[in-house]
């Protein structure tokens, strides 16, 4: 039978329903007549290619076998003490492969006889402790501060801590818990008097006219540099009710009522008046036998801030978290210092209250 060639035909696309040219009409693959515009060729996967196995054994293949241990040369310098006392050695081998709790041996270098020498000692250890025949068991990775113990931090210690961080604190901001006062008698014809046990420096001292209680007409002495005592009395024989004083400090061996130094006054006193002297002194540190004090219940952060600092620096610690705790410790000093400085000193009645600029951004 012949056909036309549909030059001037049309024919419906079984997948869209619209007329196209006859002469632009293609079959696909399930039978169906469609435009070519709409033409979906079959999909692959729908005729998958066959595949054969992956090819696994290997020709003229052998039993693995182990290897003998041989040695490994470390980089120069390669141990380091954690920390002063310490068991632990930290190894410097980059890219070791070594496996955790395996024992190795460490030794020197080779000598021409074919053995081994011992390592150098080195911070009180010794190299033939290093190269020990027994090995040690190694554990992969940095010894960290937080694996620390008594062996290492004792409580010796950990309290020279705490004490040096109080006595940075009592450094860094005045603080009014600190203020003492202490009231006597000068001596007629001595012209000093100790410095009181523990004191960290003299705020003042006052002079009073009776020489049997610390009441009534009283001055405060004016202090100076000694140099400026000695010019005012060279023969140091002037004797009056004293104007002026100044650290000495002769003799000074220790924090006790007698071994804390001297403090020279002139005139020297005529007569046994009596005095009080106003100074700043360190209260009892926190310790085992005192576990409450001022800071430790007021700037306890701080106070741990200051401690993980000296322990950081005490154990050789990653820089980055000595740093840390440096930042921290100075961000809250500040606001300490001003509660001590500022709000405990200033009343709202007389000075105000204090306005705190605040960063808002402008609507």
């Amino acid at each position: 039978m012949a056909y036309a060639r549909g030059k001037y035909a049309k024919a419906i696309s079984d997948r869209s329903g619209m007329a196209f040219p006859y002469n632009e009409m293609v079959k696909e693959w399930n039978g169906m007549l469609v435009h070519i515009s709409e033409y979906e060729p079959k999909q692959p996967q729908l005729e998958p290619k066959p595949r054969g196995g992956d090819a696994e054994a290997l020709r003229d293949a052998r039993r693995a076998r182990t290897e003998n241990a041989t040695a490994r040369l470390l980089p120069h310098n390669p141990f380091t003490t954690y920390a002063s006392g310490s068991g632990i050695i930290n190894v410097y081998s980059p890219d070791h492969g070594l496996t955790n709790g395996t024992t190795y041996r460490f030794r020197g270098a080779s000598s021409t006889s074919g053995n081994y020498n011992d390592p150098l000692s080195f911070d009180g250890i010794s190299g033939s402790n290093i190269a020990k025949s027994a090995g040690y068991a190694i554990t992969t990775g940095k010894y960290v501060y937080t694996e620390v113990g008594t062996s290492v931090l004792s409580s010796t210690i950990t309290d020279q801590f705490i004490d040096n961080s109080e006595l940075r604190i009592f450094r860094d901001v005045p603080i009014d818990a600190d203020r003492r006062e202490i009231v006597g008698n000068l001596v007629a014809s001595k012209d000093n008097v100790h410095t009181p046990a523990g004191a960290l420096f003299v705020r003042g001292i006052q002079v009073y006219t009776s020489t049997t209680a610390a009441t009534g007409a009283n001055s405060w002495l004016e202090k100076k540099d000694i140099s400026y005592l000695r010019e005012y009395d060279a023969a140091e024989t002037t004797t009056g009710t004293p104007k002026y004083y100044a650290m000495s400090d002769g003799g000074a061996t220790g924090i006790g009522a007698t071994s804390s130094g001297r403090i020279t006054i002139v005139p020297t006193p005529s007569s046994a008046f009596m005095y009080k002297l106003h100074y700043n002194a360190r209260p009892l540190g926190l310790s085992s036998a005192n576990t409450t004090t001022y800071l430790s219940t007021n700037f306890g952060n701080g106070l741990l801030y200051a401690c993980l600092v000296e322990a950081f620096s005490y154990l050789k610690g990653p820089m980055d978290m000595l740093q840390l705790y440096e930042q921290k410790y100075q961000a809250e000093v500040q606001k300490f210092g001003q509660e001590q400085v500022g709000r405990r000193r200033r009343d709202d009645y007389t000075d105000g209250e204090p306005r705190i600029p605040l960063n808002v951004q402008t609507p």
